[in-house]
C-alpha cells in the first residue's frame, strides 16, 4: 500500500526532489551522462548497465522510439569501448 502511494504521489513533486532521490540510481537524463558514469565507474575496476526508463509503452510510435534509443545505447557503448550492458524489460 505504501509503495501504491509513493508511486501515486511521484507525478505531484517537483522534479528537483525526485531527481535528488534518483540520483543514486539514475546516470542523468542522456545517453552521454550514463556512458560518462560507466567509464567512471569501469576505471574504478566494475561494469555498468544501461537501462532507458520508461515502462509500459502501448502505442507503436512509442515501442520504436524506445527501440531506436536502445540502439543508439548499443552503438555508444560499442564506440566508446566501454564495459557495459544494456537493461531491457521485455514485458514493458
Amino acid at each position: 500500500m505504501l509503495n501504491r502511494l509513493v508511486v501515486g504521489s511521484a507525478p505531484l513533486l517537483p522534479r528537483f526532489f525526485i531527481g535528488r532521490i534518483a540520483a543514486r540510481y539514475v546516470a542523468g537524463d542522456s545517453l552521454d551522462d550514463g556512458l560518462a558514469l560507466v567509464a567512471h565507474l569501469n576505471g574504478q575496476g566494475f561494469a555498468g548497465t544501461l537501462d532507458i526508463l520508461g515502462e509500459e509503452v502501448q502505442e507503436t510510435d512509442a515501442t520504436l522510439r524506445f527501440r531506436d534509443t536502445y540502439l543508439e545505447a548499443l552503438d555508444g557503448i560499442a564506440n566508446s569501448g566501454a564495459d557495459c550492458n544494456v537493461s531491457l524489460k521485455l514485458s514493458a
